[in-house]
């Protein structure tokens, strides 16, 4: 039997299992998908033993730079992000370090709203998954990118520089822009353990009505930010819907075939829009 699994630590709370599990199962693959939860203080030492028993692997914070350098080979746009989340074997059996987080965001948000064309889309955030979803913007989403004031502002500002060749918004002076964007994403921490929201009541009535709020975090179903958003009638979904995606091209990765995106959506319980439903 294929052995794959999640490398990270504290990822006890993980939905990959269950979601990797069920897609083998669905192709009638022979395949088990394990946690190894690694202390950070043991991952040089741990790393290497659980590569080599494992056929393919995702890979979570805060080891998706680490594991860089423990691969044989790096694709080009996890080299443009510098993060990894995908590790599968080439026809020769070298360890291929690749990302799937940004395209499978993509493959998401289609999914809830339908159709990307002409989509415009706030980013709220700088961190790894903001920086994968830039690198994978497709052509026809106008994509701005914003992040609070911070003394890693000016740093920030080179990455969207680097991946989109356009400027960092300062998330302060942008009130007049938010009522132009249909998606809004939070992919920062702000509200993960605590009640703060990345925007503001004023920020989330100067919304579109029909703007689709995102929160990244799925630690909790419902979010401070989506509480707020569904408090102003705003549509909202969590970061589920990006983990069933970016978990279906870690899947074609390793075995060549890439799950029913609708099924596992279904089976995870990410609903379409309604919107999207009765198009």
């Amino acid at each position: 039997m294929q052995q794959y699994g999640l490398i990270g630590s504290q990822i006890a709370h993980s939905l990959s299992p269950r979601l990797q599990n069920l897609a083998f199962a669905k192709a009638h693959v022979a395949a088990n998908y394990a946690l190894y939860d690694i202390n950070p203080t043991d991952f040089d030492v741990a790393i290497q033993p659980i590569l080599a028993d494992l056929n393919g692997a995702n890979v979570t914070t805060p080891y998706k730079q680490a594991i860089m350098a423990k691969l044989d080979e790096v694709t080009p746009l996890a080299q443009k992000t510098q993060a990894v989340n995908t590790v599968y074997r080439d026809k020769h059996g070298r360890l291929i370090g690749d990302t799937t987080d940004g395209k499978g965001f993509w493959l998401a948000l289609q999914y809830k709203i339908g159709v990307l064309t002409g989509q415009h889309v706030l980013l709220i955030g700088c961190g790894g998954a903001a920086r994968a979803i830039m690198a994978a913007k497709p052509s026809d989403v106008t994509l701005t990118v914003a992040n609070r004031p911070s003394d890693h502002f000016d740093e920030y500002a080179k990455v969207t520089q680097t991946l989109l060749e356009q400027p960092l918004d300062d998330l302060t002076q942008i009130d007049a822009l938010l009522n132009q964007m249909s998606v809004i994403v939070d992919a920062t921490t702000v509200g993960m353990h605590d009640d703060q929201t990345i925007l503001s009541e004023k920020q989330m009535r100067a919304t579109q009505t029909q703007v689709n709020i995102i929160d990244l975090k799925y630690n909790h179903m419902v979010t401070p930010l989506m509480r707020l958003a569904q408090e102003c009638h705003r549509e909202i979904f969590n970061g589920l819907a990006m983990l069933v995606g970016q978990g279906c091209l870690s899947q074609k990765s390793w075995t060549g075939y890439q799950p029913d995106l609708l099924t596992l959506m279904k089976e995870m319980g990410v609903a379409q829009n309604d919107n999207h439903k009765n198009a």
